[in-house]
């Protein structure tokens, strides 16, 4: 079966009684996609999401059991990870850097890992829920857009490869944590001319052993 969207979430950003986020996200059928966006979804921290490299946000409906596990709950509502498109068939395994998704009318092309903050743990009331994500290695990944047009849920999802010898997410944030055991990977992941400027910065600094981790404390 091809991969599909499952689900299709938007959200405005609330201001809580001691943070902001636009984490919490309400289900829709459909999605309109700008270059820098998707209408009606908002970012409360510009400076580490959304923007035209980080314009859609994704994740794998298969991430859900664990995660629901994790937490020790029955269910999940969709979008809990804050993510716009929760796709079925499609994994941190079988997605790859640089990868060129068509769903709808609307071109993608995969730019990085999504990097799990702390507003996950504050969201889900579980300090170390962000990073067992980021220990894990499920953590999403973001778009950026080659076409605009409309998502709908259950659209299906074509796949076409880039020549970036297929680094899935999985690798490349195995990679990540592992900087000194990867050191050839990330620099692999450098040469790629088709992701993120900001991803490629997180990483040049990782190698150099400059990088903070602290995005993932609770503050």
């Amino acid at each position: 079966m091809n991969p599909y969207i499952y689900s299709l979430q938007v959200g405005k950003v609330q201001k809580l009684s001691d943070w902001e986020t636009g984490s919490f996200k309400d289900s829709v059928e459909e999605i309109e996609v700008f270059n820098n966006g998707i209408k009606d979804d908002e970012v409360s921290d510009t400076k580490n999401h959304g923007g035209i490299e980080k314009a859609v946000f994704a994740n794998s409906l298969e991430n859900y059991y664990q995660w629901q596990h994790y937490l020790g709950l029955f269910s999940l509502p969709k979008g809990a990870l804050s993510e716009n498109l929760t796709i079925s068939g499609l994994h941190e395994t079988n997605v790859f850097l640089g990868d060129i998704h068509t769903i709808g009318e609307v071109t993608l092309q995969v730019v990085q890992p999504r990097k799990p903050c702390w507003k996950i743990s504050k969201k889900h009331q579980n300090k170390n829920f962000t990073k067992h994500i980021y220990d894990t290695g499920h953590t999403g990944w973001y778009y950026s857009v080659l076409e605009t047009g409309r998502i709908r849920k259950n659209d299906t999802i074509k796949i076409t490869t880039t020549q970036n010898k297929q680094i899935s997410i999985l690798e490349a944030n195995q990679a990540f944590r592992d900087p000194i055991k990867y050191k050839e990977l990330l620099e692999k992941i450098l040469s790629f001319g088709n992701i993120s400027k900001s991803y490629k910065q997180s990483i040049e600094k990782r190698l150099q052993g400059t990088y903070s981790l602290k995005f993932m404390e609770l503050p």
